[in-house]
């Protein structure tokens, strides 16, 4: 059997790109390890609807046995936490320094939404913390 001339461009170009594909799948692990291994910076806080942009430095680690530390615009903090579940997230307290930083309603809702965490995902190289009202905290790896 012989085939058109454009019929054969058409099978090389499919065979190319099936050929091409694996190595254009890129794989996100969404494991513990992942949510542990990296340092989060916050991008956005979604606050009873209403976006907040970071501008000063927010950001969290979480350590595999529990403990939290992280820094909040000129506060550093620090607290425990568990995952019960998969993607279930509880904070259980949360300690800072107490300065006068210069935007204090932004820290306060920040730790507002974090002491109500409820789940978290990985997403790529994004972490989204949910709160039980459903507002959120957008961290990106550090």
């Amino acid at each position: 059997m012989r085939l058109l001339p454009t019929m054969q461009k058409s099978v090389l170009a499919a065979l190319l790109f099936l050929l091409c594909l694996p190595a254009c799948i890129l794989v996100v692990e969404e494991d513990d390890d992942y949510f542990h291994r990296h340092r989060w910076r916050l991008d956005v806080i979604v606050y009873y609807g209403r976006t907040y942009t970071a501008d000063a430095p927010y950001t969290i680690n979480f350590e595999a046995a529990g403990d939290l530390y992280g820094r909040a615009d000129c506060n550093d903090y620090d607290g425990t936490y568990s995952t019960p579940r998969e993607g279930s997230l509880s904070i259980r307290e949360i300690y800072s320094e107490g300065n006068a930083c210069g935007r204090q309603a932004f820290e306060d809702r920040y730790f507002e939404v974090l002491s109500g965490a409820v789940t978290y995902r990985v997403r790529g190289e994004e972490l989204i913390v949910t709160a039980r009202n459903g507002d959120n905290l957008y961290f990106f790896k550090d």
